[in-house]
């Protein structure tokens, strides 16, 4: 494994596992923009299907964490 998709694995942990709100916010974002750029490397050549999969799972749960800090009376 490389040591960029390491990155945005790290970064969705750090993420998971924050607990104050505005922090837990900032690296979700960072997370996401790791992933996105994983995304974007993987559609120009490496066409890592189980690795597309678990991108799109790490945006799913970022957006609960995202969800759950930005509307917190809704869950």
């Amino acid at each position: 494994m490389s040591g960029r998709g390491q990155n945005w694995r790290e970064a969705c942990q750090s993420a998971r596992v924050e607990l104050d709100p505005a922090t837990q916010l900032r690296s979700c974002q960072k997370a996401r923009r790791l992933i996105q750029r994983r995304m974007v490397e993987l559609a120009s050549g490496d066409g890592n299907v189980e690795q597309r999969s678990e991108l799109e799972e790490a945006l799913r749960d970022l957006w609960v964490i995202e969800q759950r800090i930005q509307k917190p009376d809704i869950q």
